[in-house]
This record gives structure tokens, C-alpha cells and sequence, in this order.
């Protein structure tokens, strides 16, 4: 059972029943759990996990919330209405820095394919981006991707006006000319490059050398409850492997709950790697990395104690092969 929620209210669900805005008190009883995710492909896991009951091999009944972003989705779980919830590192990193409250238990999915930079029809080369106004979700992968953009084209950020504008909003602002090109993912940049003429990508995630992941966010209340969460995790691992096996129903899924057309959903499944691992090697650069990127822009006050953010041993009791480096 899923919910699409939006910063408005729910405006559709899918499958039988209805949707419990929050966790009932006596959840954990229950050995009901509840995710908040982001509305795309990268997600799709979790819908998987849902509609084919993959957590009950463990005892767990999944719910899951997807929502306009995934650093949306992540403020469920401070409030108490999920155990668990998944987003991009900038999401995670601005909401440990204000609450301390959520915490970094793996990767589920990754990709150097579906982030784009897409500009207008004025817009032919980076350089012409000066003087115009630009667009990414707040607290989002693609603010950081505006910032990687700028400084590798050496780009006066001081002269480019940006603006927050929500993903599923971005081809609207641009076909009105609010905006003259943004940074986000898929399948926005395809949308935006189908239905507006002369739209078109400048640049995608691998041109800069990056790859994008959304990690695996557990809330206070699940890292406290250790059998738990390692059984959380054992049922994310299977619905990665599921998603990486049967992408056909993978794209089926991310079709019906993400309302993404068929096109857009099996290229978007057919460029991502689903996988739930904690390699400390890459995780750990990536996020210091981030968080520079958030002290420069002022969406973090401090840098994050990692031993208290980052916790592998959920992992590593789940499934030690898939933890390395800690």
C-alpha cells in the first residue's frame, strides 16, 4: 500500500485500503514499519518492497509515503510518521544538522546518468548562463549539482539568479520563462527537452564526474530498536536485488506510483544500479564532500560528527559482505 503526498495533502493512493497518516502508537507491535520517499525511479524499491510483500519473509508489514522530494519525504521521520526514508546526501545532511535525528544506513540506489543540466533555447554553451535565472529544488541533489556545474566551468556564481522551484514544477516554469535552465533529475530534463522546443541538456552527471545515490535515512526511533531495523534492512536488501532482476516490474511499479510515463520509467530503471551497500571508501569522501558544499552554502552550520551520522552496524549485521571499511 502507498500514498503520493505532496507539501499540499494526499492526492492519490494506490492499492486496497487506506492510508494511516501517521504510525499508530502501538507500530513497532504491530511489526509495521513506514517509509517516506522521493516521487521517481530511485525509489522504486520501496514500491516493490510493498506490493509484493517482501518484508513479511521477516515479519514486517512495509508502508510506504512517496512525496514531492525525497528531502521532504525525510521530515516524516522527525515528526514520528516514519520509521525510515530515503533522499539524496544534501537532504540528509541539512536535517541531522538542525535535529541530530536521522541517520545514514546505506545507499539503496545510484546512477551517473539521470541528473542533467538543461537549458533554454538562449541558452548554447555554460557561459551563457550568466545573467539568466536558473532552477533547483531546495536542499536537493541539484542545488549541489549547480555548484559543481559553475565551479568546473569557472562560472560567476554572484551573476547567475537562482531560484527554488519543485522538480515536478521545473518544465512548467520553463515553458512559462520563469527560468532559463535547472539542475535536476530524471525525468524532468527529458520532459522539459520533449515538450519545449529548443530545450536541451548541456550536460549530465558523468560529465562532471559524479554519480548521484539515495541513501537509506532511519529515524531515532527505529536505530533503537536493533532487531528491527536489521530486519528493515534485510527486506530493503531484497527489494534492491528484486529490482535489479525483474526491472520489468521495477518499471511497471515506478509507471503506476510515480505517475512517470512507460518511456521515462525503463530508461530511468535501465541507468540506475540497485544495491543497499556502505563502502566506506566512497561514502565517506562523497559526504564530506556534500557537506563542504552545504557549510559554503549556509544550509549546515557545522560539520557532522560522522561516527554519529554515518552507522554501519546495522548493515553489517544484516549483511557484513555488503559493509566495507568499517
Amino acid at each position: 500500500m502507498s500514498a503520493v503526498v505532496s507539501r499540499r495533502g494526499v492526492v492519490a493512493s494506490f492499492g486496497a485500503g487506506l492510508f494511516v497518516a501517521s504510525i499508530p502508537r502501538n507500530a513497532f507491535a504491530e511489526r509495521t514499519v513506514s517509509a517516506a520517499t522521493g516521487l521517481d525511479a530511485y525509489y522504486v524499491p520501496y514500491a516493490v518492497a510493498a506490493e509484493h510483500k517482501l518484508f513479511e519473509k521477516y515479519g514486517l508489514k512495509l508502508e510506504y509515503k512517496p512525496f514531492d522530494d525525497g528531502s521532504v519525504a525525510l521530515d516524516a521521520l522527525l515528526t514520528g510518521n516514519a520509521h525510515m526514508g530515503s533522499a539524496n546526501q544534501v537532504g540528509g545532511l541539512t536535517r541531522w544538522d538542525k535535529t541530530k535525528g536521522l541517520f545514514v544506513a546505506g545507499v539503496v540506489a545510484d546512477s551517473d546518468q539521470l541528473h542533467a543540466v538543461v537549458a533554454g533555447p538562449a541558452v548554447k554553451k555554460p557561459e551563457d548562463f550568466v545573467g539568466r535565472t536558473v532552477a533547483f529544488p531546495q536542499f536537493s541533489s541539484g542545488h549541489y549539482l549547480f555548484n559543481k556545474f559553475v565551479k568546473k566551468h569557472n562560472l560567476p556564481i554572484d551573476q547567475i539568479k537562482t531560484v527554488r522551484v519543485a522538480a515536478p514544477e521545473m518544465v512548467a516554469a520553463m515553458r512559462r520563462g520563469d527560468i532559463d535552465g535547472f539542475f535536476c533529475w530524471e525525468p524532468w530534463p527529458t520532459r522539459a527537452t520533449t515538450l519545449i522546443p529548443g530545450a536541451h541538456v548541456l550536460e549530465r552527471a558523468k560529465d562532471l564526474g559524479l554519480s548521484f545515490s539515495t541513501m537509506n535515512y532511519y529515524s531515532k526511533a527505529l536505530m533503537a530498536d536493533r532487531d528491527l531495523a536489521v530486519a528493515v534492512t534485510k527486506g530493503l536488501i531484497d527489494a534492491t536485488e528484486f529490482c535489479q532482476k525483474n526491472q520489468q516490474e521495477a518499471v511497471r511499479l515506478v509507471v503506476r506510483d510515480f505517475r512517470i510515463s512507460e518511456p521515462d520509467a525503463k530508461d530511468a530503471v535501465s541507468k540506475l544500479i540497485f544495491r543497499v551497500e556502505m563502502n566506506k571508501d566512497k561514502i565517506l569522501p562523497e559526504m564530506i564532500d556534500y557537506a563542504n558544499f552545504c557549510l559554503e552554502a549556509k544550509l549546515i552550520k557545522e560539520m557532522p560528527k560522522w561516527d554519529e551520522f554515518l552507522r554501519p552496524e546495522i548493515l553489517k549485521a544484516a549483511a557484513p559482505d555488503r559493509v566495507v571499511g568499517w
